[in-house]
């Protein structure tokens, strides 16, 4: 099974990606495959419902994904100083140690991302926008990596023999490779303080709904 991929469909940057009506439209009538961290904007629901019957929402535990964007953070500053700014990130945040990164973004990156999620719930709830979606996430993938891919190739109605990919393959080595791909990676960084307040900014129906361990 091959495809093509849009790399690029949106303009922007975190915390606000919309997507290029342009570009969908040239994903969508070429069968393209696209990403994209954009969040369920107005603008977005418009363009998606235009173009596509079907989309995939992928998400992961949230203390995880706010780990991985303290990572993220760091390694951009090294390489591109406009993303703190467009980040909104408080004057001296690099200069602060690892711990008091961690409380900030405890403290502002888990409501926006409490916020992303619920925003594509309701989207899902909602008669007016067309396609459907699938619900996905990292921990279900890591879990059972077949189940994982042909519950997306039955979503498609895809022939789960068009998909010959080796899902056990270890990435090769690559520098942009920082994270280390686990799920609770979290608890062994965060202290117990940070652990209970990031888990407490989680709603119980994203903790039921993803079955994310509490």
């Amino acid at each position: 099974l091959g495809m093509q991929v849009q790399p690029q469909i949106a303009g922007g940057a975190e915390p606000l990606f919309l997507l290029n009506q342009r570009l969908v439209e040239e994903a969508a009538k070429n069968h393209m495959f696209a990403n994209q961290h954009a969040g369920a904007h107005p603008v977005n629901l418009i363009i998606i419902n235009e173009y596509y019957e079907r989309m995939i929402v992928h998400v992961r535990d949230l203390r995880q994904a706010t780990l991985s964007n303290v990572h993220n953070i760091m390694r951009n500053e090294k390489t591109e100083q406009i993303l703190n700014k467009v980040l909104l990130l408080p004057d001296g945040y690099m200069n602060w140690d690892i711990s008091k990164q961690i409380d900030y973004q405890i403290e502002h990156r888990i409501p926006f991302l409490v916020s992303w999620i619920e925003g594509w719930l309701k989207a899902d709830k909602d008669p007016n926008f067309r396609p459907k979606i699938l619900f996905t996430s990292f921990e279900q993938f890591i879990k059972d990596k077949r189940a994982f891919i042909n519950k997306i190739l039955d979503f498609y109605e895809i022939d789960h023999d068009l998909y010959n990919y080796d899902i056990e393959k270890t990435p090769d080595k690559d520098v942009h490779l920082y994270r280390k791909g686990k799920s609770c990676e979290w608890r062994d960084v965060f202290n117990e303080e940070q652990r209970e307040k990031a888990t407490k900014l989680i709603p119980d129906e994203l903790f039921s709904r993803f079955d994310w361990d509490k």
